[in-house]
């Protein structure tokens, strides 16, 4: 690897982390996931390889001038940003059988996929008006909020803004609230 003089026939890679060292990386106690894993507990990951265009100069590589990046990911996310963990795969941890365990489904993929769009039109709208968008019209989503019963509801100040929506969680008539702040911290109450 890294010898321009001969060819490459492929490459691994294997990673191995302690699950309490990836128990650090969480944000609060509350919402740390279970460790160890259990049967059937969901995680968001993804894996990313860049690689540029090279040519061989004098015997070493040189990155071509002027050409973007090649990007690969193990779960396509819709936009070339690693950084949007809301756009990961689920990693589904088994104790069944290699083959055997069904996939669950987050039945809120929905609501949080279609908040998290809002949320990135509320930023690029400021990007260009220096004010957030008190409605959802402005932000130009193309009708991906009529894809949901309930509203997107818009609170907005100078500095910051609060998306929402309301759900129905259940037989009981109790509803779930979604929402996703200016600073991207995304809460289910």
């Amino acid at each position: 690897m890294n010898k321009p003089g001969d060819k490459d026939r492929g490459w691994t890679v294997e990673i191995r982390w302690p699950f309490t060292g990836l128990r650090e990386l969480t944000r609060e106690e509350k919402t740390r996931p279970k460790f160890p894993p259990s049967d059937g507990d969901q995680w968001r990951i993804n894996f990313s390889r860049v690689e540029w265009d090279m040519k061989i100069v004098d015997g070493k590589y040189e990155k071509v001038a002027n050409r973007d990046e090649h990007n690969w990911v193990w779960s396509p996310q819709g936009v070339i940003d690693m950084h949007r963990p809301e756009r990961w795969g689920y990693l589904q941890f088994s104790t069944a059988k290699p083959g055997e365990a069904a996939f669950h489904k987050d039945a809120d993929w929905p609501v949080r996929d279609l908040l998290h769009r809002v949320y990135y039109a509320e930023r690029a709208y400021y990007k260009e008006h220096g004010k957030y968008s008190a409605t959802i019209e402005p932000l130009n989503l193309k009708g991906l909020a009529a894809a949901l019963a309930d509203p997107v509801h818009i609170e907005t100040t100078t500095s910051a803004f609060e998306l929402s929506v309301s759900r129905p969680a259940g037989a009981a008539g109790k509803r779930k609230r979604f929402s996703i702040h200016r600073d991207g911290l995304f809460q289910v109450e």
